[in-house]
């Protein structure tokens, strides 16, 4: 069964940032990721690794834009994302629920 859930509201109102915190909480859910936050601005923060010069792994935070539409993004996203959550924002001023 597919289930769809939409926010409505006016602007600065949180619908971005909720649609974030969803994002998160589905992928850690589903073990895609170990942890995430929410910066101050609502946009998602994800544990990332690194290796650095000396070869050492290093755990930081990333920002991650889940609107990205580049190759890379999505090759990454068909694989780990979206077969277990597909989440879609539209920001159409000209929809309107009467």
């Amino acid at each position: 069964m597919t289930r769809i859930l939409a926010f409505a509201g006016k602007k600065q109102s949180g619908k971005n940032s909720c649609c974030s915190f969803l994002h998160g909480y589905q992928m850690r859910s589903y073990n895609v990721i170990d942890g995430f936050d929410l910066s101050a601005d609502g946009h998602l923060v994800i544990d990332t690794v690194s290796v650095d010069e000396n070869g050492e792994k290093k755990t930081t935070k990333g920002a991650l834009d889940v609107t990205r539409t580049d190759l890379e993004f999505g090759m990454w996203a068909a694989e780990s994302m979206w077969p277990l959550w597909d989440g879609h924002l539209s920001q159409d001023s000209s929809r309107h629920l009467d």
